[in-house]
């Protein structure tokens, strides 16, 4: 629940992982002893789900996870968002499709500061090799901030 809240995903898919009899994934749960978890009941596992689900789904923390990760985002995404929950009030029909677009925003743009791709200085050059270099285009970073999360990706430069 906590890592779910610290980040600005709104939607979280929360399910237990389920292997057939007959698969070789049932097979090594079974050898780790990973069927049910050691020391909990399928009752507790399906406990503990359905209160995860209703945790992160409570009103507050989707909120939360949306409205509380804003700033962090600057003020033109904060304008963004702003002008579109503008638009859903003012257009109840397709309020569904904005909210839903501007959530889809907030994960791209979340990914894309993850990778070193998002430099909002670069939106201003009318061709992607202005500037000082190459080394100016990627912001003179040899590692990419997500590698901390997940370590070396290869070369995608």
């Amino acid at each position: 629940y906590e890592f779910a809240m610290s980040t600005p995903i709104p939607v979280f898919t929360a399910v237990t992982l389920f292997a057939h009899v007959t698969t070789p994934l049932y097979e090594r749960f079974e050898q780790e002893d990973r069927i049910v978890p050691k020391g909990m009941t399928r009752e507790e596992l399906f406990q503990g789900l359905r209160w995860l689900i209703n945790k992160l789904y409570e009103p507050k923390a989707y909120a939360l996870r949306i409205l509380g990760k804003l700033p962090r985002f600057g003020l033109a995404e904060t304008g963004l968002t702003v002008r579109l929950l503008g638009q859903a009030l003012a257009r109840p029909r397709l309020a569904r499709i904005i909210v839903q677009q501007a959530m889809m925003y907030m994960q791209f743009r979340h990914i894309f500061q993850l990778g070193g791709y998002w430099k909002p200085r670069l939106a201003k050059l009318e061709e992607p090799w202005q500037g000082n270099s190459a080394k100016g285009f990627r912001g003179g970073s040899s590692r990419r901030p997500i590698e901390r999360y997940y370590g070396p990706i290869g070369n995608l430069r």
